[in-house]
């Protein structure tokens, strides 16, 4: 197994690949978890920092971990012998990253990062903050963690369980019900759902993809008529399926990208959640994006 510095080394040499000359590593994923199934813990991978909260930006020179104070101790000791600088976010005189790369990069410098674990605010935000700075935020199509990552563990294939009404308080048809008033309400043609917990909870479904979170990933669309869920099939028992029959429809967990891209299944007034949502979903759905 590569050391971090060996990890960094490798990422360097991607980045000089794909033309950037850094690379932003926020701790979450594509559905804006703080806490990140195994598969995706990118962060903790390329840094030794195993805290639930913080962010590393590399440069081809340089690389900083930025955290709160529930983790400067714990983030002080993984970090020894990487070659990553601890930043204590909000300190005084700790920059930004943002900051941090507008006096460490040259103007016109390209930064990089997966629009799948950046939210539509914050890739907003950032783009504009780095844009003072005359720096260019790419979005990139592949995660250049993941094309480095021998051993990334694979997505969990655990069954999902079904939550009956004792516990969850309404069937599955009621809680559409008020989703689709509220969708009329602000003239939407479909809803896109990517916060896991709010998957679970709509869908009266509980899952074990994260640990000590009862979660399990997929996403959500939910129409005037019809509401899909994307999941791997493997993950879907016997007794899920029968929850869902007749209420929503289960597709392949990938299908998510055609289906959004096709305004005759997504619609032409597609709802999404600014702080639950990643960039990429934003792109997908173009200027049929209501928010």
């Amino acid at each position: 197994m590569p050391s971090i510095p060996e990890r960094l080394k490798l990422l360097r040499e991607k980045m000089l690949q794909v033309g950037v000359q850094a690379y932003l590593i926020p701790n979450t994923d594509a559905h804006q978890s703080e806490y990140v199934p195994a598969c995706w813990q990118r962060r903790p991978w390329i840094s030794g920092f195993t805290g639930s909260a913080g962010d590393v930006v590399v440069t081809l020179d340089d690389a900083g971990l930025w955290t709160d104070s529930r983790y400067f101790l714990q983030a002080e000791d993984q970090l020894a012998g990487s070659t990553i600088s601890l930043f204590k976010s909000g300190l005084t005189n700790v920059p930004t990253k943002e900051e941090w790369l507008g006096k460490t990069l040259e103007k016109g410098d390209r930064v990089g990062v997966d629009p799948r674990v950046v939210g539509i605010k914050a890739a907003r935000e950032i783009k504009e903050t780095l844009g003072n700075c005359e720096l260019e935020l790419n979005f990139l199509p592949d995660n250049l963690i993941d094309s480095i990552w021998e051993g990334q563990p694979s997505p969990s294939k655990t069954e999902v369980q079904v939550l009956g009404e004792g516990y969850s308080g309404e069937p599955i048809q009621a809680k559409l019900h008020k989703l689709r008033e509220r969708m009329g309400e602000v003239n939407v043609d479909s809803h896109v759902v990517t916060a896991l917990d709010a998957i679970a909870w709509l869908f009266n479904l509980r899952g074990r993809d994260v640990d000590y979170n009862p979660v399990f990933i997929a996403y959500a669309v939910v129409t005037r008529d019809d509401a899909f869920l994307f999941i791997d099939a493997e993950k879907v028992s016997e007794e899920a399926r029968e929850a869902l029959e007749g209420t929503v429809s289960t597709r392949p967990y990938e299908e998510i990208e055609s289906f959004l891209s096709d305004s005759d299944k997504s619609g032409n007034h597609v709802w999404l959640d600014e702080g639950a949502t990643n960039k990429w979903i934003e792109d997908l759905v173009g200027n049929r994006a209501k928010r």
